[in-house]
C-alpha cells in the first residue's frame, strides 16, 4: 500500500469516527433532555406532595400529567418508565392521605373582618402559618396563597413582629 492510500484508509477512519462521535454526542444530548424532562416533573410532583396536601384536585391533576408520558418516543419512555411509576404511586399515597386530611375542619388562616368602615375588609393572618411561610418564601410568593396583597403581608408580619422595620436611606 502507497502512502497515499494509507492516508486515504485514515481519512476515512477519522471521518467514520467524526460520524460515530457525532451519534454519540447526538445521543447524549437526547439523554439530557430526557433528564431535564424528568426531573421537572420531579420537582413537579415533590411540589405538589409538599402543598397540595388536602387539594385531591390538584394531585389528580398532577397525577394525569405524569401517566401522559406516553407522548415521548419508545425509548424515552422506557428510561424514564420506573421513575414516572415511582411518582404516580407517591401521587396516589398523597390523593389518599389527601382524602382523611379534607374530612377534618379545614385551616382557616386567614379571618376576613368586616370592620363596617369604607374600604376591604381587614384580613387576620395566623400568625404561625405566616412566620413559617416567611421563612420558605418571600411575600410576594405567599400572598396569592393567602389571597391578599404582598404588603399586606409585609404589614401582618410587621405587627405580628416577624420582620424589623426597614427605613429608606436617603
Amino acid at each position: 500500500m502507497t502512502v497515499t492510500g494509507i492516508i486515504e484508509t485514515m481519512i476515512g477512519i477519522i471521518e467514520t469516527m467524526i460520524g460515530v462521535i457525532e451519534t454519540v454526542i447526538g445521543i447524549i444530548e437526547t439523554v439530557i433532555g430526557i433528564i431535564e424532562t424528568e426531573m421537572e416533573i420531579i420537582k413537579t410532583v415533590i411540589r405538589a406532595l409538599r402543598i397540595q396536601a388536602g387539594d385531591i384536585s390538584q394531585i389528580q391533576r398532577y397525577q394525569q400529567s405524569v401517566q401522559h408520558q406516553h407522548l415521548f418516543d419508545p425509548l424515552e419512555y422506557n428510561t424514564i418508565n420506573t421513575g414516572v411509576q415511582n411518582m404516580a404511586t407517591a401521587l396516589e399515597e398523597a390523593s389518599a392521605k389527601s382524602e382523611d386530611i379534607t374530612e377534618h375542619t379545614p385551616l382557616a388562616p386567614v379571618e376576613v373582618i368586616h370592620t363596617g368602615q369604607r374600604g376591604r375588609p381587614r384580613k387576620n393572618i395566623d400568625r404561625e402559618l405566616l412566620e413559617t411561610s416567611l421563612r420558605l418564601r418571600g411575600p410576594t410568593h405567599i400572598a396569592p396563597v393567602f389571597d391578599c396583597s404582598s404588603r399586606t403581608i409585609r404589614r401582618r408580619a410587621l405587627e405580628h413582629g416577624l420582620v424589623e422595620v426597614i427605613r429608606p436611606n436617603i
